[in-house]
């Protein structure tokens, strides 16, 4: 009995997900694998000179063809918002519109790449036979732009268009026309570099040309087809927003490979290059994986969030980062295995460069146990139609951290710092995201990230279940992978009505709430609740939602007079509503060595509650960075109090790590 087809709006187990996006994955690795075939024409029937000009040019056109990534990544995640919500005339004009956009915009790219090619190339360092040879490979292929343009986009398109496998034998055939075309006029017609060329330019046509009459065809079976539109400006400049993230990623591996050239050129000559070369060509069938997930997977998460569907797309985010895990991990030690296969294949002719070579190649593939994550977070912002966010993952990953890394790191181990300049902004780009949830009526914590707006939802509402938590989010808080749920005097009312409201549990509303995105841990590593001083019924649903309680208690002389009380209260949660509920310890604040330190200690003592190693000191410096609306440690990280929540940062991830050992 043949197998169900996948269709976007299903529930997705691993079986269903990974039958969905292997079709895509195979795209990307097939393109990877017609782009190596290139490679290996190149340096072994025309010379490393030769492969070195290849690789040293094609930044360029790769850099004009941005434009595709971006309004294929940034309008499929439209197309499928649009196709959830049900209307299929108006996905139908916006694909369309994309192509046509993107189609006009790369052709006058590639015809200005034409004309100013050589100086750009004498710009890039190239000079000589070296210059001869990029100019002739570079020109070819700006007549190749916008085919490859298309190509790019269809590789989002036909996912949208729930026909991920028919674009994988687009890519097939592309694929099969560049490498038989590569073996015949390179190395049987020896036309070196122009051969290699004009080779990917009938490639392109086959994967960017041809599937423009199936989408023009209405009778085809896909939820996409080709038909009259018109100019929709707002939406064109919303799909360039939101694929702003691919338009950087893209951007950026062309600015930062001119940057590796440009570097390997004055570290090691035309060795360095040929070396980055074949790194790059090996490294795009271990990242065509994590991409080919990301575009994969992209549309399906779309898809549910205009449908409203949270509960899935939170399944989908969840499963992913385990798939990309275990992937991770089996391709870099798989990586590590290949390597020297791989490059005595490429450069096997020349012993020096196959020993530069290997070497570099072990040292970047460190990257790929993380390079996943990061991938498919900025592809998982974009599939949300948060454009902002995922641009800023790309750009801080492929272009800020990776340029500093590419200065700094030559500079203190010599060319081996180049090799390990992607390991290292990939680390610095993973990063935790937090939720903060502001129960307290004062709303100081909202006040804090400038929230103060009546007419918007809070958490009020949510816990009153007048909207849900997703509606309420605040997403741009000024502090990156930091979202709020805000609070305001709002509270008030919901307190009294929750209170009044007998018809459902009054202490599970936040918990209810917030299953979705607790319990399913998406897309938050932790969420933190600010509880006010009070034992209201916000602080009660914080207790009976949470999984455990730091007490933060004033080094004053008032502080002792309710600790015994917030203990017993967190007591009586544990035992009659959330026994997974544990209290992590007290923290010490505004901390000063006077006898009012030494009576808290004895107090919490007495109430049975241990102290966490970290003290907060007192410093002036926590009401100026408040009254700023910036984080202490942006304000002032030097200051004592920046230091000590670094320390307490550190400390509670420690308890929870140890904890969940313990316990699983």
């Amino acid at each position: 009995m043949p197998k169900k087809t996948i269709q976007l709006s299903d529930h997705f187990t691993y079986s269903r997900l990974l039958r969905f996006v292997l079709p895509c994955i195979g795209t990307m690795l097939f393109t990877s694998v017609y782009g190596i075939v290139d490679g290996l024409c190149v340096s072994n029937f025309v010379g490393k000179t030769a492969f070195a000009a290849v690789n040293l040019i094609m930044p360029l056109p790769q850099l004009l063809g941005t434009v595709g990534f971006m309004l294929g990544t940034g309008g499929s995640a439209i197309v499928g918002i649009t196709l959830g919500e049900g209307d299929q005339k108006k996905a139908d004009r916006y694909f369309t519109m994309f192509l046509l956009a993107a189609l006009v915009s790369v052709s006058v790219l590639a015809v200005l790449g034409f004309v100013f090619l050589r100086p750009v190339a004498m710009l890039l360092g190239a000079k000589g036979e070296l210059l001869d040879y990029a100019v002739r490979y570079g020109r070819i292929l700006m007549l190749a732009l916008p085919p490859f343009a298309l190509q790019n986009m269809f590789q989002s398109f036909f996912v949208t268009a729930e026909k991920p496998l028919l674009g994988f034998w687009f890519t097939v055939g592309a694929g099969c026309t560049n490498m038989v075309l590569d073996v015949v006029m390179v190395g049987m017609l020896h036309w070196g570099v122009e051969g290699a060329a004009v080779a990917t330019l009938i490639s392109q046509l086959v994967g960017g040309v041809l599937p423009v009459f199936y989408f023009i065809d209405h009778h085809n079976t896909s939820r996409l087809h080709l038909c009259r539109t018109q100019f929709y400006g707002r939406v064109l400049w919303d799909a360039c927003i939101n694929g702003s993230s691919e338009l950087m990623t893209n951007l950026s591996m062309s600015l930062v490979n001119i940057l590796y050239n440009f570097q390997l050129l004055r570290l090691a000559g035309e060795n360095g290059v040929a070396a980055y070369g074949v790194i790059m060509y090996a490294a795009f069938l271990f990242v065509a994986v994590f991409v080919g997930y990301a575009v994969g997977s992209a549309p399906i998460v779309s898809f549910h969030y205009g449908a409203r569907n949270h509960a899935e797309v939170h399944n989908l985010y969840q499963k992913s980062l385990r798939l990309i895990a275990v992937v991770a991990v089996s391709m870099t030690a798989v990586s590590m295995v290949l390597i020297p296969y791989v490059a005595r294949i490429f450069v096997g002719y020349d012993a020096q460069l196959l020993a530069l070579t290997s070497r570099a190649f072990r040292l970047y593939a460190l990257s790929f146990l993380i390079m996943g994550f990061n991938v498919y977070a900025s592809s998982f912002f974009t599939a949300l139609g948060d454009g902002v966010t995922s641009a800023l993952i790309s750009f801080l990953r492929t272009l800020v951290f990776q340029l500093a890394a590419l200065l700094l790191l030559p500079a203190l181990w010599g060319i081996d710092g180049v090799w390990l300049a992607v390991t290292a902004a990939e680390l610095a780009a993973l990063s935790k995201s937090v939720l903060v949830v502001d129960l307290d009526k004062q709303g100081n914590t909202s006040k804090f990230f400038g929230v103060l707006d009546y007419d918007r939802p809070s958490v009020a509402e949510v816990m009153m279940g007048e909207c849900r938590v997703w509606d309420a989010v605040v997403e741009d808080t000024g502090v990156i992978g930091v979202h709020l749920l805000p609070c305001d005097m709002r509270m008030l009312k919901a307190n009294r009505g929750i209170l009044m409201d007998t018809t459902e549990p009054q202490q599970f509303r936040l918990r209810d709430a917030l299953d979705e995105v607790v319990a399913n841990n998406v897309p938050y590593d932790y969420c933190i609740m600010d509880c006010p001083p009070d034992l209201d019924m916000g602080s009660i649903n914080a207790l009976c939602a949470a999984d455990w309680v730091i007490i933060p208690v004033d080094c004053d002389e008032w502080a002792c007079d309710c600790i015994r009380e917030i203990v017993d209260q967190i007591e009586r949660v544990q035992m009659y509503y959330n026994p997974h509920l544990k209290i992590m310890g007290a923290l010490m604040t505004k901390y000063r060595r006077t006898r009012y330190a030494a009576e808290v200690v004895n107090q919490l003592n007495d109430a049975g509650v241990e102290m966490l190693g970290t003290v907060i000191r007192y410093t002036i410096k926590v009401s100026e960075a408040k009254s700023s609306h910036k984080p202490l440690r942006a304000y002032r990280p030097d200051c004592s109090a920046a230091t000590d929540y670094g320390c307490l940062a550190d400390e509670v991830e420690e308890i929870v790590s140890r904890m969940d050992t313990k316990e699983g």
